[in-house]
């Protein structure tokens, strides 16, 4: 078993963008949405941060998996430019919460910090 707070990327290099979950969290990364459910099946809590392209869909594709396997976990989706009929889409979808990629990590850190129910030490 994996430590109780896991927080899986999907599409995204965690440590280079979010270096502020490294302390905190077990950090694992899954190259697609495939890998996914292995990765949850190791974790006793998790998150997960999804890179969302739309070509890809990888951001539906995570939560159709983690809705068709009945897990309340929470989706964050992380993307190169916002667009707010995508943001309402993916939140009506699942998501817990989306974010620009290349804007402030210390939001995504508080995202996956609440998430997880913890206090963000990002916050101070």
């Amino acid at each position: 078993m994996l430590p109780s707070k896991t927080v899986i990327s999907v599409g995204v290099d965690l440590p280079a963008h979010l270096p502020g979950l490294q302390s905190a969290f077990q950090l694992i990364q899954a190259e697609s949405p495939e890998e996914l459910l292995p990765a949850l099946e190791r974790a006793d809590e998790a998150a997960i941060v999804v890179y969302h392209r739309p070509e890809a869909n990888a951001a539906r594709r995570v939560l159709e998996a983690v809705s068709r396997q009945g897990l309340n976990t929470p989706v964050i989706v992380v993307v190169e430019q916002l667009d707010m009929e995508e943001y309402i889409q993916l939140m009506w979808e699942g998501a817990y919460d989306y974010f620009e990629l290349d804007g402030d990590p210390r939001w995504i850190e508080r995202a996956v910090y609440s998430a997880m129910g913890m206090a963000s030490v990002a916050a101070a």
